[in-house]
């Protein structure tokens, strides 16, 4: 879209983490994966001067031992390797289903998978006077198209560059000549469709524009 490539991972392994937090990120995947997947799901390594270092206990962080491959370059013998490392091994009262991290890996291996295939997914949006137009591959090999007019054409084009609180949505709607409190219903119809994507009390759209320069 912006002609940009991102290298990113998704981390595993922070201590606090819930089964509530990965069904939310494996739910999501379904959502988004006509953008760029991570190249991999992988747990967090822990850091000198990290919270997670300097206050372990407030995290139950319990911190084992230098980085694994300290003692294999250095002499335990004639340094203090928990002096000299940048990185430990680190074990927490990890709460999280395995079979909730087995799922999320499977939800990314089968976003890349789709994307080195013949049927990359897509999702995105064309702007015309009064409506938008929102072409979709995400579930399936045949594509989708779907019209919305009125409060969620609005929402969808609005919400595209930033995430946008409700409040700030209802006066978009005012300003542009639709009734505020038609939103609820509208973002009702674009979450159920994945159209948009609303954490706490800011949405964002999910389709690119056809058009960057619109």
């Amino acid at each position: 879209y912006y002609g940009m490539e991102v290298t990113w991972s998704i981390l595993t392994g922070f201590p606090q983490e819930t089964d509530a937090d990965f069904r939310q990120q494996i739910d999501l995947i379904r959502s988004i994966t006509h953008l760029q997947p991570p190249i991999s799901v992988g747990d967090i390594w822990l850091e000198r001067f990290s919270p997670y270092f300097s206050r372990p206990e407030e995290y139950g962080v319990t911190i084992t031992g230098p980085g694994e491959a300290y003692p294999y370059v250095y002499d335990g013998s004639k340094l203090d390797l928990m002096k000299i490392a940048y990185d430990f091994e680190f074990t927490t009262p990890r709460q999280v289903d395995p079979a909730l991290v087995e799922e999320l890996r499977n939800a990314v291996d089968e976003w890349k998978a789709r994307h080195r295939s013949e049927n990359i997914p897509f999702l995105f949006y064309s702007k015309s006077p009064g409506f938008v137009t929102v072409y979709d591959n995400r579930f399936g090999e045949h594509p989708v198209k779907l019209r919305f007019e009125g409060a969620a054409s609005l929402v969808i084009d609005y919400c595209n560059e930033a995430a946008r609180t409700q409040d700030q949505m209802r006066a978009y709607l005012k300003e542009n000549g639709e009734r505020p409190e038609e939103l609820e219903d509208a973002l009702k119809e674009l979450q159920e469709k994945r159209i948009v994507y609303t954490e706490g009390n800011r949405t964002i759209t999910l389709p690119l524009p056809h058009n960057s320069r619109l």
